[in-house]
């Protein structure tokens, strides 16, 4: 052999130990890594509603832009004295987008021009659900016919997003006690969490049935109270915990 083929050598055994080496380095970094659990919590609240937003559109019709444009006005002063009178707030109706259309009559041969149609969206924000059939009834004693749906709230949303949270991260490191002692290990430091904002359910009622709201008597309304359905707070974490094993 000579010194060239022993250099040769001496370098190829060098490679050779090198990777091995780094596979035994790799296998042990590969076995480290398995050593994880990963787990989602979820957490839920519920609870019965204590306010309301209702969603309303005031509309009118008239041969000129002007008249249209009054008309609606008309129905939305009327509508924030009847709310003054019944307790609520100038803060608590949000007028919203206005829109403007001509309207046309297509029956005829030619489209025949009727007049505009004047809309104004509106909100009304009701903190005591017992004032919420009075708002139906003054919206409708305003000429308002445009009900859209009532959107059932809490007072508590904060409070309640963050109960939902701590029984998401409660959930979740259960859920991994549980698994890794059921395999005869335990857990290490948390490795990763991936949090999930909170959602929440809204309770949502339509127009037909804001119209039977409204048509109750104040005497009927209090003998057969509406009952909303419960709101709910779902918050969801996935985390990733080291696993110890012996």
């Amino acid at each position: 052999m000579t010194i060239g083929d022993c250099e040769t050598w001496g370098t190829m055994r060098s490679t050779i130990l090198l990777l091995i080496c780094l596979s035994v380095f790799s296998n042990a970094l590969g076995a480290e890594e398995m050593r994880r659990i990963s787990v989602s919590g979820i957490g839920e609240v519920q609870v019965e509603p204590d306010r309301a937003r209702v969603y309303l559109n005031a509309q009118a019709e008239a041969r000129s832009t002007t008249e249209a444009r009054r008309l609606v006005d008309e129905q939305l002063n009327g509508l924030a004295a009847a709310l003054e009178a019944a307790g609520l707030e100038e803060d608590d109706l949000i007028a919203g987008q206005f829109t403007l259309a001509p309207q046309y009559d297509y029956g005829g041969v030619r489209r025949r021009f009727i007049g505009y149609l004047a809309r104004r969206d509106v909100q009304v924000d009701v903190d005591d659900l017992e004032r919420l059939n009075p708002l139906l009834d003054a919206a409708l004693g305003e000429g308002i016919e445009g009900f859209q749906f009532i959107e059932y709230r809490t007072s508590r949303e904060a409070e309640l997003r963050a109960q939902a949270r701590e029984l998401a991260v409660a959930d979740s490191r259960r859920q991994a006690e549980e698994l890794a002692t059921a395999y005869g290990a335990s857990l290490g430091p948390v490795i990763s969490i991936n949090y999930r904002n909170t959602t929440s359910t809204p309770y949502r009622i339509g127009q037909e049935q804001m119209m039977g709201m409204a048509s109750f008597s104040a005497q009927e309304a209090a003998s057969m109270p509406y009952v909303p359905g419960d709101l709910s707070f779902i918050d969801r974490v996935e985390v990733v915990f080291e696993l110890l094993v012996d």
